[in-house]
């Protein structure tokens, strides 16, 4: 019997936190699935709970997320918090935002 196929786009019921959602991208002609992770609008502390919340749930195991924020405050505290967290983070401009993929074997206990 086959396991029926994730279903990208729906909200993920391990993760508390209600922005972040499974999703496929294609990275370099292949499909990936990834997390997203939309702080846009967010401000502050309030970025960092909802990102830490995600990350947290990948400790010790490999993560691809991509996180969507409006405020380039945010930025260099995003990528800090990703090297942190034992990932890489990459920043590109898209449409109106940022979209900063992170990818790497995550722990937010470290």
């Amino acid at each position: 019997m086959r396991a029926a196929p994730p279903m990208y786009g729906r909200k993920l019921d391990f993760i508390f936190s209600s922005n972040a959602e499974l999703t496929v991208m294609k990275v370099n002609g292949e499909q990936e699935e990834m997390i997203r992770i939309d702080v846009r609008g967010m401000r502050g502390q309030e970025v960092f709970v909802r990102i830490r919340e995600t990350v947290s749930q990948f400790c010790g195991k490999e993560l691809k997320a991509e996180i969507l924020t409006d405020d380039p405050e945010a930025i260099p505290k995003i990528k800090a918090f990703s090297s942190m967290s034992g990932c890489t983070a990459e920043v590109n401009a898209k449409d109106g935002h940022w979209s900063i993929m992170i990818e790497g074997d995550a722990c937010s206990c470290r």
